[in-house]
């Protein structure tokens, strides 16, 4: 709150927060939402009180203090290019290069500053070949330099420009991927790591083949032993023809139908 993004004519930018942008210079007499986003500043900054939505004889007062803190004439007045307002603070900004340099002109109709989110973006970018083998919630690990992540594979959408599928991977309590090893990602462009996707958790049954696996008249799944009795089964994963289910132990002999 408060912190310089950057100067014209010699006059710094501040950042504060606020949900109107910035649409008028303020001074004494004028009253509304805008007041009192820049008396909330005033106040963080130990100028003013209290908030308000006057722009008073108080207030005036704690612009010039707050303008003699930043080595500026005391006008008394906030000009309409002061203060750029953010609806959330803390937050990451990329200034434009091109806009913001030494000798360069800017308007208050030039967009000079992005916002970049708060924690890196992390998608997986799927083949045709492997597209099918993928769905959303799998687990997918990451690693990054010395670093490891996990999290699970959204939504797949076709990117329009690729042609491929992608996924972004999150994490179910929403909070970032890379935890407090963010602070070693760059905030601009594209950083690859690598990523695999857990196509088969590792899981624990007896294998049986899948094509001993049938539905019950009742419409439970199981498996027929030998004696032709039927027993329920859980199935626990499949591959290659193989299943491997709770249900049933190890040894005992199971049809296969029709066969």
């Amino acid at each position: 709150m408060g912190t310089a993004l950057y100067s014209v004519n010699e006059k710094p930018v501040v950042i504060a927060q606020g949900d109107i942008p910035a649409f008028r210079d303020l001074a004494q007499g004028d009253k509304g939402v805008d007041v009192k986003q820049l008396t909330k500043l005033l106040v963080a900054k130990g100028f003013l009180n209290s908030e308000s939505s006057r722009f008073t004889f108080a207030v005036k007062g704690a612009v010039k203090a707050w303008q003699k803190s930043l080595g500026q004439p005391q006008t008394g007045v906030v000009g309409r290019g002061d203060i750029v307002f953010s609806p959330k603070l803390p937050l990451k900004i990329v200034l434009d290069p091109k806009l913001i340099k030494v000798g360069a002109d800017v308007s208050a109709s030039q967009p000079a500053i992005s916002r970049l989110s708060d924690a890196p973006i992390f998608k997986i970018m799927a083949p045709d070949a492997v597209s099918d083998l993928l769905a959303t919630g799998m687990t997918v690990k990451m690693t990054h330099k010395k670093h490891e992540w996990q999290g699970q594979l959204g939504q797949l959408e076709l990117n329009q420009e690729t042609r491929q599928m992608e996924a972004t991977v999150v994490r179910a309590d929403k909070s970032p991927i890379c935890g407090k090893d963010c602070a070693g990602i760059p905030f601009q462009g594209t950083t690859r790591v690598k990523a695999i996707a857990v196509l088969q958790a590792p899981v624990k049954g007896v294998l049986v083949p899948t094509g001993a696996i049938v539905t019950s008249a009742d419409q439970k799944t199981v498996v027929v032993l030998e004696d032709g009795d039927q027993v329920p089964i859980t199935i626990l994963g499949r591959g290659k023809g193989m299943a491997a289910v709770n249900g049933i132990s190890s040894g005992q002999r199971i049809r296969i139908p029709n066969k």
